[in-house]
């Protein structure tokens, strides 16, 4: 979007509307405790996520 600043409103507008509507997905994986954020490190550079990796506490 950076050439097209121009746009970012009827983006937005529309990016909303998806988001609400399921359209516009973010693809996370998820590993739960604290304990296992070292192996979620591990597995984040070894590629073993899809998406954002988020450890949940």
């Amino acid at each position: 979007m950076g050439n097209h600043y121009d746009l970012a409103p009827e983006f937005h507008k529309h990016a909303v509307e998806w988001l609400w509507d399921g359209t516009l997905q973010a693809d996370e994986t998820f590993r739960d405790g604290l304990e296992n954020a070292p192996q979620a490190f591990i597995d984040l550079l070894g590629g073993a996520n899809t998406g954002k990796m988020v450890v949940r506490l």
